[in-house]
């Protein structure tokens, strides 16, 4: 009996819920016609469900600002000290709104509820190196470009969501009833004030059908959300050649695009042709343009690779899965 198209990867996700390393999510698939599979897992979890997507957010919060872009309303030569005049005293160089979306800031990354609040931790945030000459991953960044988004539109992040494809499923609203995460308060001094902060790099709460039609307007390139040479100027890597300040081995086989993860050079993925993001719940959307397709998988597992989740074997068995062209 033949399997049938994403049978492998929803074994694999039976099989981490049985031995307890996946707690409960929603799997789901689209295609450039819409939604083709939406499948909740776990005791008592509905596809219905917000989840918080964590880094998933960036590429959200990307769009949004690339929008911008596309309107003349924004610049990726912006330098943000123009909108955030106090910012990175003692600083000589110019960060720029290039350098927020590709993690070449050289913004030192920080707590993600900062007793101060974000604003003020981005201000006084160090320098790591001058900006463009170097990758480190910053999440705090992403307040500045929710800083240059509102300077801009005179609009928040929040507010600009509803104008996305997906959009009314997804929400930074602290008051959204939303899946708890499993053992955040060991990370974060306060869930709720996190919640609150509503962190441009790291707050979104959503639905898989949210993540899903918007990933299907990507794939259709029907400018719902970005134009597709805003797209493509967005899935081209800008980080090539720079030294990456990490010891995770993943940050050096992969290349930033505005805002995008390009896995381009992964040593364990057998498709690399994709963008997308991972979040810190081991939320993943990735969508692969070459096979017309977009794979969502929300969970609440922090750091899930520490019970042994190895989320590219997921991804393994989704992309071998896929119908073969004709």
């Amino acid at each position: 009996m033949t399997d049938r198209p994403y049978d492998a990867a929803l074994r694999w996700i039976s099989a981490a819920v049985d031995d307890g390393r996946l707690d409960r999510g929603v799997f789901g698939v689209a295609t450039s016609g819409g939604t083709v599979l939406l499948e909740p897992f776990g005791r008592g979890t509905s596809a219905d469900e917000h989840f918080a997507v964590f880094s998933v957010t960036k590429p959200v919060v990307g769009l949004i600002a690339l929008r911008l872009v596309e309107q003349g309303l924004l610049s990726l030569r912006q330098p943000l000290r123009e909108v955030l005049p106090g910012f990175g005293p003692g600083r000589t160089d110019e960060v720029t709104l290039r350098h927020l979306l590709t993690h070449t800031s050289g913004v030192l990354d920080g707590k993600v509820d900062p007793p101060g609040g974000l604003r003020q931790a981005l201000i006084d945030a160090p320098a790591v190196f001058r900006a463009g000459t170097a990758v480190q991953y910053s999440s705090l960044a992403f307040e500045g470009i929710a800083a240059m988004i509102e300077h801009a539109s005179g609009r928040t992040v929040d507010e600009h969501l509803a104008e996305l494809p997906g959009g009314d499923a997804m929400t930074f609203d602290p008051g959204c009833p939303a899946v708890a995460v499993t053992e955040i308060d060991r990370f974060v001094a306060d869930s709720a004030s996190f919640r609150r902060t509503r962190h441009p790099g790291a707050g979104l709460l959503a639905r898989a059908d949210g993540l899903l039609r918007l990933g299907s307007s990507l794939l259709r390139g029907d400018g719902a959300a970005v134009h597709p040479v805003t797209l493509a100027a967005m899935t081209t890597p800008q980080s090539t050649g720079l030294p990456i300040l990490s010891a995770d081995p993943m940050f050096a086989e992969q290349d930033w695009g505005l805002t995008w993860t390009l896995r381009d050079r992964s040593t364990t993925l057998l498709e690399r042709r994709v963008y997308g993001h991972g979040g810190w719940s081991g939320c993943q959307w990735w969508l692969y343009p070459d096979h017309d397709a977009c794979v969502v998988l929300l969970v609440n597992n922090l750091y899930p690779g520490v019970p042994g989740v190895q989320l590219d074997n997921l991804l393994n068995a989704f992309t071998t899965g896929l119908p073969m062209r004709q």
